[in-house]
């Protein structure tokens, strides 16, 4: 599959309407989570398989902590700043443009927490009994999407010879 040549403005505002509509999505979601839960509580949705649970995560990805929110925020500013030359210099396929959109839009929405709440608000808890993926919010899926979407185009690019 060939990559495009440039981007479009059309193409260009395309993403930047994405990004913001993630911005939006998790932004609203969260809110809601905020004004209708206590922190620390727990909904089952789908039994225990599924459950909207409100925590403030102050570390990273995976419950993982490598600094204080500062730390976080400068991560955050550096890698949307990483994307943004990425995108604007990198030839990307539509499904790569895609990636980067929704990786943006997340880190954004991430970063407005950390900056507004000083964590980040998680509420998405899925597992079966004591077994549990991390929780996680609108950005995050984002964000993992985007990367799944990256890898795809790096597998379905043409390899230089």
């Amino acid at each position: 599959m060939e990559r495009n040549t440039h981007i479009t403005l059309y193409t260009f505002l395309k993403l930047i309407v994405l990004c913001f509509g993630v911005i939006a999505l998790d932004q609203i979601t969260k809110h809601f989570i905020m004004s209708s839960m206590r922190r620390g509580n727990s909904i089952s949705v789908l039994g225990n398989f599924f459950r909207i649970g409100y925590i403030h995560n102050s570390g990273g990805v995976f419950g993982t902590n490598l600094g204080g929110n500062l730390f976080y925020i400068l991560a955050a500013i550096f890698a949307a700043g990483i994307l943004i030359i990425w995108l604007l210099q990198k030839r990307h396929m539509p499904i790569g443009l895609l990636g980067i959109a929704l990786m943006l839009g997340g880190a954004i929405g991430n970063l407005w927490d950390r900056v507004t709440v000083k964590a980040v608000i998680d509420f998405l808890d899925f597992g079966i009994g004591r077994t549990r993926w991390p929780t996680f919010n609108v950005a995050d899926a984002a964000i993992t999407t985007g990367i799944i979407l990256l890898i795809i185009q790096e597998l379905l690019s043409p390899r230089d010879e």
